[in-house]
């Protein structure tokens, strides 16, 4: 399992150049709250689209066994607990028998959660395709050293739960707030409505942006600046051109 006191702020990063991606943050999925249910935190869901078209989730994503064993790599027990659930956010659809035997191909929702990193290349005038994992792909070419969301958080996330105020807390497991991460895995394809995305400004010429964590620095001929880190789960802009409106997710320890 990774470490989970990965810090950010001690990563070498030996010189390499980030990837040429567009970035944005999901804004937060703010619930429309009723008497009904009486719950006070709601999962901080956001839809994807299979098609650049419209606000509506695009079609469930099967979950094959390639996947679940990369995300057991990625999460403690607890986590990846949260992960096979069914009704607490990802997976809706029942896929086991009464003794918990899997008996069909778990379906996860085409949803991603506020706060969160997200990369693209191509856009519209409405929408913006996301970098993501197609769903058949073997998994075995992964690093979990690497290949995570504390290296890569525009290609996992982390869970989150909000209520209408904003205040937002980690996921529960056996009554108790933890750190759950998911890939981002398409079934087609991954699009958002850029009304659910608070986008990056445009960095300075010659600048490229790395993300690590919750944390967002500049690349520029080698030399990595710090933009935006957090500390004690205090987030610090270190530049006047920089800034995000949209608060990140909670920052796991160690940040």
């Amino acid at each position: 399992m990774l470490e989970a006191h990965f810090n950010t702020q001690t990563f070498v990063y030996n010189e390499i150049k980030p990837p040429p991606f567009k970035f944005a943050i999901v804004k937060h999925g703010i619930p429309y709250e009723t008497e009904e249910f009486k719950i006070t935190y709601y999962p901080d869901t956001v839809p994807m689209q299979d098609r650049p078209i419209g606000t509506g989730k695009g079609n469930t994503i099967p979950i094959l066994p390639s996947w679940w064993s990369y995300m057991q790599k990625i999460n403690n027990s607890d986590g990846y607990t949260y992960n096979r659930s069914v009704g607490a956010m990802w997976i809706n659809i029942e896929y086991r028998d009464n003794d918990g035997n899997q008996i069909k191909t778990p379906r996860a929702e085409s949803i991603h959660c506020g706060g969160n990193f997200v990369a693209y290349e191509e856009e519209t005038g409405t929408h913006v395709k996301l970098i993501s994992y197609d769903y058949r792909m073997k998994t075995d070419g992964l690093n979990p050293s690497v290949d995570n969301w504390f290296m890569k958080p525009y290609l996992f996330w982390k869970a989150v739960a909000v209520d209408k105020g904003g205040n937002m807390i980690n996921p529960h497991v056996k009554s108790k707030g933890i750190d759950v991460y998911f890939p981002l895995i398409r079934n087609t394809e991954l699009w958002m409505n850029r009304n659910d995305l608070e986008l990056f400004p445009t960095p300075p010429d010659g600048v490229q942006y790395d993300l690590r964590g919750v944390n967002v620095y500049g690349w520029k001929n080698g030399d990595f600046l710090p933009l935006l880190t957090y500390t004690d789960r205090v987030r610090k802009f270190h530049t006047d051109w920089f800034g995000l409106s949209t608060m990140g997710v909670i920052p796991p320890e160690g940040f």
